[in-house]
């Protein structure tokens, strides 16, 4: 663009194919990242992760393993995925302010949670990739500290449910079969 002649001119270049497809090699060798060595599956056990914001819906977090360095990937904590993390000492006058903005109680599984802190043990739970970006859903909570029942966290099957099961979940996708009134 050339904003110094009247009116402005577009000053365009010729390319060749072979510079186009260098390009596009250079770009998905750059989303790939070391990911490529090992894709994230539903049920995973991701590692640690570092909190870098938090509502009252979801904490935005990233992947610290070495394994997802460079990779394109977004990973969230949903607010019901996410358990309480070991009491902390008070919380400061900012961080409280933060708190009651988001309307984040005692009650909440983020209440002491706060940016720059490490949560262990995380698990995936939902993976949908669009336009090269790897969207993940995580969890904290254990199966141990699940008090609805005994079920597992990730489940991928009804069979796995025993019957009579009282379940919680998040619905990550909606087909488009015929409605079932039952």
């Amino acid at each position: 663009l050339d904003i110094t002649s009247s009116p402005p001119k577009i000053l365009l270049k010729k390319v060749s194919e072979s510079d186009i497809s260098k390009k596009k090699r250079k770009i998905e060798s750059r989303n790939k990242g070391s990911v490529s060595q090992r894709q994230i599956q539903v049920g995973d056990l991701i590692g640690d992760v570092k909190v870098t914001d938090i509502n009252f819906a979801r904490a935005k977090v990233q992947l610290i393993d070495k394994a997802f360095f460079g990779a394109n990937i977004r990973a969230r904590i949903h607010v019901t995925m996410a358990e309480p993390i070991a009491a902390k000492p008070k919380l400061s006058k900012q961080e409280k302010k933060a708190k009651d903005e988001h309307k984040i109680g005692k009650s909440h599984p983020f209440y002491s949670w706060k940016a720059g802190d490490v949560i262990k043990g995380v698990r995936c739970v939902a993976v949908d990739t669009r336009d090269g970006v790897s969207f993940v859903e995580l969890a904290n909570r254990s199966e141990k500290s699940d008090l609805v029942s005994s079920s597992p966290i990730v489940v991928s099957d009804p069979s796995q449910l025993p019957p009579g099961s009282l379940v919680h979940s998040i619905v990550t996708s909606v087909s488009a079969s015929s409605p079932h009134f039952g």
